[in-house]
């Protein structure tokens, strides 16, 4: 159910980016007195991509209550959430529609392997995979600044001598 949500959203993003509004929610983005000079309503534009966020998140505390039958702030959105959100997004790749899922599958993926990588080499030594999600962080942005999908995409161009793919 989870899988058939995050397919729907992402089809609606990847969609939503190639409409007005999306072009506007750029616009916004990168120079907010430079669109509202070009007639886009910032604030309208804001309040919409609020509203769009709200109910996919809206959705998914549904889902989150329905499965666990137990909401703790601490354990949905403590630090540890925190951080995980605000680094998906930038080391999967800022701007693009795959970065933040990308990015999920991957701090994901190493805090598992490292929690138990951890585990195997010292007991009860909570914090390390977070020193490990910072590393990580530095290097992604000093030698891959627009995330893995833009790495991804430079080693595209690299192997098919720079025509334009998929990806």
């Amino acid at each position: 159910m989870i899988l058939s949500f995050v397919v729907i959203t992402y089809a609606l993003t990847w969609w939503m980016q190639r409409t007005r509004f999306g072009a506007q929610l750029v616009a916004v983005r990168e120079n907010e007195d430079a669109a509202e000079a070009l007639g886009i309503n910032a604030f309208r534009v804001k309040m919409g991509a609020i509203c769009m966020s709200a109910a996919v998140i809206g959705v998914a505390g549904i889902y989150y209550v329905q499965k666990f039958l137990f909401v703790d702030p601490g354990i949905a959105y403590g630090p540890a959430k925190s951080v995980e959100a605000l680094f998906a997004p930038i080391i999967g790749g800022l701007g693009t529609v795959l970065g933040p899922l990308v990015g999920a599958f991957f701090i994901h993926g190493v805090g598992e392997v490292a929690k138990e990588a951890i585990g195997l080499v010292w007991e009860n030594r909570p914090g390390l995979d977070l020193i490990l999600f910072g590393i990580i962080l530095v290097l992604v942005l000093g030698f891959a600044p627009k995330g893995i999908v833009g790495l991804l995409e430079w080693l595209w161009r690299r192997i098919t001598g720079g025509r334009r793919g998929d990806a």
